[in-house]
């Protein structure tokens, strides 16, 4: 029999250093009996090689003929973090790409995503700067920071209010480990500009035989946009009419069957379309030529 037993468990780091992880007493035991109990312990930031050292009776407190037998030790080695957690920069529900025109209100939305068990919990995992100017996630009325338990683990909501101009966003993320994303993170450059406008008009195919999309981008959303498309000799084949929410900033696509307003195959030749743009009393529209070759 053996009464209050004291157990004590080491980790011996990498470079040897002990640190000391539990230390309890065992009231008694018997002669043949055990006793058992489970110790939680994090690995955090030890990779590499290391052990577990039991060590019963460390202050030689209880008389015993052996004492080679109080001793265990565990060796383990302990894998470093290879992953990388990763970065989406959207504006409302689409990417952003270089020279995109956006809302001068814009909705942007940075998802950190990352394949460790560990939570992010610090609000500062985001680091946000727009012209090198560091957006700050703390008592911030423009910035919300919500956190979850499964990917995206975190996610900003950064609604600024923007004067016309050039922008650059430049966005890092790290996980619970600190490990970044990368070292340069993620930039966008993208303008805002309040004036009404009609940019890069044409369809594609062109020459085309069954189908085609008029493509063309938008600084501004407008209240309401016409394609009218002609014959040579002037005559309205077809109108396609799309109102506010059926466009898009920037970059917008519209697609067309190449029948006319009964519903008929146009003759193979040459047609003019125009695009005329309205928002307000603003009125903008671009007239180019389109071809059918079946």
């Amino acid at each position: 029999r053996a009464d209050s037993i004291n157990v004590r468990l080491d980790r011996i780091k990498p470079d040897n250093s002990r640190e000391i992880i539990s230390q309890g007493n065992i009231d008694y035991l018997l002669p043949g009996t055990s006793k058992s109990y489970n110790i939680i312990y994090s690995t955090l930031g030890g990779a590499g090689n290391g052990s577990f050292v039991v060590n019963i009776d460390p202050d030689n407190k209880i008389r015993e003929f052996f004492k080679d037998n109080n001793l265990y030790t565990v060796p383990f080695y302990v894998k470093g973090d290879t992953t990388h957690p990763s970065l989406r920069v959207k504006i409302g529900d689409s990417d952003i790409f270089d020279g995109d025109y956006v809302s001068s209100t814009p909705k942007i939305r940075v998802e950190l995503n990352d394949l460790t068990l560990l939570p992010i919990t610090d609000s500062i995992s985001i680091i946000m700067t727009l012209n090198d100017s560091l957006i700050s996630n703390l008592n911030n009325s423009f910035v919300k920071v919500y956190f979850s338990p499964t990917n995206p683990k975190m996610v900003i909501e950064y609604t600024p209010k923007l004067a016309d101009g050039e922008y650059i966003l430049n966005v890092k993320g790290r996980n619970a480990l600190g490990v970044l994303t990368d070292s340069a993170g993620i930039t966008r450059r993208f303008l805002v500009s309040t004036e009404v406008k009609l940019l890069d008009v044409y369809n594609y195919p062109n020459p085309f035989s069954k189908n085609t999309y008029f493509t063309f981008k938008l600084t501004q959303i407008p209240d309401d946009l016409k394609i009218r498309i002609f014959s040579v000799a002037g005559r309205l084949i077809r109108v396609i009419d799309k109102k506010s929410n059926e466009l898009n900033y920037d970059f917008n696509r519209i697609y067309w069957d190449g029948r006319d307003s009964q519903g008929d195959l146009l003759a193979n030749g040459v047609y003019f379309y125009k695009m005329i743009m309205k928002k307000g009393d603003k009125t903008e529209n671009v007239t180019q030529k389109l071809a059918i070759i079946r």
